[in-house]
């Protein structure tokens, strides 16, 4: 794959992420891939490597607090790829059940090989996160 071409998969893929279809973002997975967001699992229960089927059940009760859905948007100065990573940076939004607002910014740093997406490093502001779903 060339990197425009990965370029375009880590895009569709943070397209899909916003649209809280976990199925669909599921596919656009290898198999095998892991999703990592750094911490520590025993201060911040999303940290540490997740498979495809621990991301599912993390995401559903997260998509769940967000009955309007959640905006995700590139940041269109934000893209860089070389070779099989692509780095994206993005900005979330979502009225949470609460009332309270999401509202994150991202840095995912994408590993794309043969079209799928097979890690994914996602770091954000963990803090705001753990204050919105569990505070």
């Amino acid at each position: 794959m060339t990197i425009e071409e990965n370029k375009e998969i880590a895009l569709k893929f943070i397209k899909t992420l916003a649209t809280c279809n976990i199925d669909k973002l599921l596919e656009m997975m290898a198999d095998s891939a892991i999703w990592h967001v750094p911490g520590k699992p025993e201060n911040f229960a999303l940290a540490g490597p997740k498979t495809k089927s621990q991301l599912r059940e993390i995401l559903i009760p997260f998509f769940a607090q967000m009955p309007e859905g959640m905006k995700l948007v590139p940041c269109p100065s934000g893209i860089t790829a070389e070779a099989d990573r692509v780095a994206v940076e993005a900005e979330s939004w979502a009225k949470m059940e609460s009332g309270k607002i999401y509202n994150n910014q991202y840095h995912f740093l994408f590993t794309v090989r043969e079209g799928k997406i097979h890690e994914v490093k996602e770091y954000l502001d963990t803090l705001h996160v753990k204050e919105i779903m569990f505070g």
